[in-house]
């Protein structure tokens, strides 16, 4: 349990250090403004930057099973692109999910 907690304060210690830095260097960081109708009270400012290094697990697309084609090795996908669901057939294991005006 120690070193758990070892491990976690030295994670924070390590995060806060470019903050530090640019504040012993008198740089001001750019930070995110919450809204006002957030209550912030004790929560430290969240740096600008935080936005373009998260944006990368945010940009995840969900993939959801619909059906197995009736007669053939196949199956039927549900994907979301922008704000429209789109069904994609899948005709082989590993096999690229395709769309199709018509259906077969």
């Amino acid at each position: 349990m120690r070193l758990v907690r070892l491990v976690a304060a030295l994670l924070v210690a390590a995060s806060t250090l470019p903050l530090r830095t640019q504040a012993a260097a008198g740089v001001t960081p750019k930070t995110i403004i919450p809204g006002e109708n957030l209550v912030v009270d004790g929560i430290p400012p969240i740096p600008a930057d935080l936005v373009d290094q998260v944006s990368r697990y945010t940009e995840a697309r969900a993939v959801a099973f619909v059906d197995w084609h009736p007669t053939r090795p196949e199956m039927l996908i549900l994907t979301r692109f922008a704000d429209t669901n789109q069904v994609h057939l899948v005709t082989q294991p590993g096999g690229a999910a395709t769309t199709s005006a018509r259906a077969n």
